[in-house]
């Protein structure tokens, strides 16, 4: 456990009064580590933490290998980045030698920057450096699974380029004139005939191969599992992939079909919430609504071009759909403190409950289909709608304190820098 003595050291609460530093004593996490016990692993829930002796590290999985991003020593955070963005652990932390580290909840962070603004500052200046460091460690390109040799302008090379792109396989395209990178890939073979022609790791030469050669050759399935099935289903995102949970429930067997490597579709651009009244979580969470205020509302929001019929099908059956899709398993969640547009002025809006969303999954409970999810290239790191508006509350008391910063309001960046060891 730390003192307030112990507190009043650490660069980060060094300015902080008594009444804080009381607060902090009995909130905080004292852990002792030894040489390679990790404090967190990537993708965990977020919280601050503050090395107070010995050296941690920080390391993330980049193109499936643990590599080292940073290291932190005395005085110096680790999740400054997730508490300001809102989102799970970007890097695991593990103990070099024998460590001492300070853990402090989001919940107890929150606190603490209610009751000392400067501490918000303070953290997401760092999270700013931090992230241009992860930016660079994902940079790196993945190495090619097969290499491409052809023309640029071919129309083979193109559909071949468009297919492996498509499904994120990733290649290089060897230019057939550029003798060099044919004898590096190739032994120095010449390439002849029809392109494009593919070259795997291994050596494996496929002369002008069909898109099912090239897939097969990379691993995808190309294949159904069985001759027949009783539902067949395009497309795999959310309403593909419903549709395959409902027949499977129903005792139907389905196959759901994906051009794509990975499954997820255009859903996969969206945060995936859903907008529907009269919910059974509304319900739960003890939130009072009804069809009349509801169908007010969509009213309102139509202006008078909606389908009235189509309407109340939705307001009728969505909240069923719910309910039946909760019970098989599905983590639906509210949203909570998401109003409804127009909240306070528009007939029958709510201030919270309408929305509904799914709870994070880690990807280790996904077993062989990690790999298997598209992930978004606009949301490369999971967070919620709640955790989303919650980061955003934050960032705007982390811009004031900013803004003080640069107005000499409040404390000099060499000293915000000097509080975190920086």
């Amino acid at each position: 456990m730390f003192t307030i003595e112990e507190l009043a050291t650490i660069p980060l609460f060094s300015e902080l009064g008594e009444k804080e530093l009381e607060f902090l004593a009995g909130a905080v996490e004292d852990i002792s580590l030894v040489p390679g016990e990790y404090v967190a692993h990537e993708g965990d829930g977020r919280f601050l933490a503050v090395v107070v002796a010995g050296t941690t590290e920080l390391t993330k999985v980049v193109n499936g290998v643990e590599q080292v991003i940073g290291v932190r020593g005395p005085g110096e955070l680790g999740g400054e980045v997730p508490m300001t963005l809102g989102t799970p652990l970007p890097a695991s932390m593990r103990a070099v030698d024998r460590s001492r580290v300070l853990k402090l909840t989001v919940e107890d962070f929150h606190t603490l920057a209610a009751m000392a603004p400067e501490i918000s500052a303070t953290v997401g200046a760092a999270a700013v450096e931090r992230m241009e460091m992860l930016r660079n460690a994902t940079a790196q390109p993945p190495a090619p699974a097969l290499f491409v040799i052809g023309p640029r302008l071919d129309a083979g090379v193109h559909t071949c380029d468009s297919f492996l792109r498509r499904n994120q396989i990733p290649y290089e395209r060897v230019d057939p004139d550029d003798a060099g990178a044919i004898a590096r890939i190739s032994g120095g073979t010449g390439v002849a005939g029809l392109y494009p022609v593919v070259v795997l790791r291994d050596g494996t030469r496929l002369n002008s191969p069909t898109m099912r050669s090239v897939a097969t050759a990379v691993g995808l399935t190309v294949a159904p599992g069985r001759a027949e099935y009783d539902v067949v289903i395009v497309g795999s995102g959310m309403a593909g992939c419903c549709a395959a949970l409902a027949a499977h429930a129903a005792g139907l067997s389905a196959v759901v079909l994906e051009k794509a490597d990975k499954a997820g579709g255009g859903t996969t651009y969206s945060y995936g919430g859903l907008w529907l009244g009269i919910n059974h979580l509304q319900e739960k969470a003890g939130l009072a609504d009804t069809r009349e205020d509801t169908v007010a509302y969509m009213r309102h929001l139509g202006g008078g071009y909606q389908v009235d019929t189509h309407q109340d099908a939705y307001i009728d059956h969505a909240p069923r759909a719910l309910r039946h899709f909760t019970e098989l398993g599905v983590p639906f969640q509210l949203v909570r403190g998401l109003p409804d547009h127009y909240h306070g002025h528009a007939p029958g809006s709510r201030a919270e409950g309408r929305m509904v969303e799914t709870a994070l999954i880690s990807g280790e409970e996904l077993g062989d289909w990690q790999d298997k999810v598209l992930v978004s290239p606009e949301l490369p790191m999971g967070a919620t709608f709640e955790e989303a508006i919650e980061r955003l509350v934050f960032l705007a008391k982390i811009d004031a304190g900013l803004a003080e910063l640069d107005a000499g309001k409040g404390i000099p960046h060499d000293e915000a820098k000097r509080r975190l060891g920086m």
